[in-house]
């Protein structure tokens, strides 16, 4: 079958998965065709399930949330600039929803021991606990505007915070279809020419359901039909069962 392949761009995609080639940005053709060549004689390597489910076997499972998202702490300088880093990831929108909610335990506490504060702090802590308990969804943006620029400091702890906890699969509806292993390699085979994943058998799932999480690769054939058309095609990947 002959087919026409991007060798740049297939080379760059696996590199970026971590194939150890190296691929100049300004390489010509004839040094794209050497480690082309390379990349044939060592050749990268996708898992296949029982079910057919495509795997990158060398990219490290989720285990924080920073694994899973592209939040940053660092460079908040406003209480804009935290709010608009919050709504950007859903886990961190209902996480900041919970600290909210004790926020507001703690306020509640210190007028408990303190009726007496001072004008100036009773005000604020009214207009937080109002703000939280009559809107528990967004209320917590208007407590980021309150605390200002001071309490800025804060929250980039909070974000950093959470940026090291475990991530909750509970939440994976909100998780960027293409993360993990399987979600890279998702991604690898649905740049690939539809003539090549054609050959190879390879088709995109993108939710079996309404709803659901499942998103992948999947190989619809034997490994070792697909890693034959691999080898005619000169493609610098093949593929084997998982757990061998």
């Amino acid at each position: 079958m002959s087919l026409t392949i991007n060798r740049r761009s297939f080379l760059q995609s696996l590199i970026a998965m971590g194939a150890g080639y190296f691929l100049a940005q300004d390489a010509t053709a004839a040094q794209i065709n050497q480690v082309w060549d390379q990349a044939n004689a060592n050749p990268w390597y996708f898992e296949v399930d029982d079910r057919g489910t495509i795997s990158d076997p060398d990219v490290k499972e989720n285990e924080t949330w920073d694994d899973v998202f592209s939040v940053c702490a660092s460079g908040l300088k406003t209480p804009s600039d935290v709010i608009d880093e919050v709504v950007s990831c859903q886990p961190l929108i209902n996480h900041f929803q919970k600290l909210g909610e004790r926020e507001v335990e703690y306020l509640k506490e210190e007028l408990e021991d303190d009726p007496s504060p001072g004008l100036r702090r009773r005000r604020h802590i009214l207009k937080v606990v109002e703000a939280i308990e009559e809107d528990p969804d967004d209320g917590w943006q208007t407590w980021v505007e309150l605390e200002g620029k001071a309490g800025v400091g804060r929250f980039q702890e909070e974000i950093k915070d959470w940026l090291s906890e475990p991530a909750d699969y509970n939440q994976w509806e909100f998780f960027p279809i293409n993360h993990g292993s399987q979600g890279q390699a998702k991604a690898f085979f649905e740049r690939l020419d539809d003539g090549i994943a054609a050959a190879l058998c390879v088709v995109i799932i993108e939710g079996e359901h309404p709803g659901s999480s499942y998103y992948a690769a999947e190989l619809r054939q034997s490994v070792e039909a697909a890693n034959a058309v691999a080898q005619s095609m000169h493609l610098p990947f093949r593929f084997k069962k998982e757990g061998t």
